[in-house]
């Protein structure tokens, strides 16, 4: 409805911008010169019919980023209570996000971002190890190593919000995504 007003509005200035043109410049058609009260009409004119045209794709974004932002807490909050029950062989808990299927690619790289900074602190953990296997057997060359230092959970976990966060919310204002996501199943049914 606000895109089809936003059109008429658009229609209008460009209208009152034509007349206002033609009364300005002595033209053959007998308008009177009303420059400064049609270019003031013109620029509001375009101004509503661009916050006419915006405003609807403005609060879906909102919503969608409001209910994002709200379901990676909820992640967040299931992640780390399953952290710190410590069985790495437990599966990881469900959140239920009700009808927002546009959530579960956000959860995936949540979750994907978390498994990263393990694995690269694993990894770097072994380089270090081979290093230092090396400075024993005297074999070892090129500067000295430091130990690496595992980053900070709540940095990790905030970095990993806000990707999952980005991604849920591209993908519920993309219908071809959300509808994507709605077809597909959930990450931990795809990895079994």
């Amino acid at each position: 409805m606000l895109e089809n007003l936003s059109f008429v509005l658009m229609g209008l200035a460009a209208l009152v911008a034509v007349v206002t043109f033609l009364g300005a410049h002595s033209s053959p058609v007998n308008i009177p010169n009303m420059s400064k009260g049609g270019c003031t009409v013109t620029a509001g004119l375009m101004i509503l019919g661009a916050g006419a045209g915006l405003y609807e794709p403005v609060a879906k974004f909102n919503k969608c980023m409001t209910v994002c932002e709200d379901a990676m807490l909820s992640e967040s909050e299931a992640f780390a209570a399953w952290k710190k029950a410590g069985d790495s062989t437990a599966a990881l808990p469900a959140v239920d996000h009700g009808d927002y299927t546009f959530v579960a690619p956000g959860r995936v790289d949540f979750l994907s971002c978390h498994k990263g900074a393990v694995d690269k602190y694993s990894e770097d953990m072994r380089t270090y190890v081979k290093y230092q296997d090396k400075v024993k057997a005297g074999e070892a060359t090129g500067p000295e190593l430091e130990a690496p230092q595992r980053e900070d959970f709540s940095v990790t976990d905030e970095r990993c919000q806000a990707q999952g966060r980005g991604r849920c919310t591209t993908v519920c204002n993309d219908p071809e995504l959300a509808a994507e996501a709605a077809a597909a199943p959930d990450a931990e049914t795809a990895e079994e």
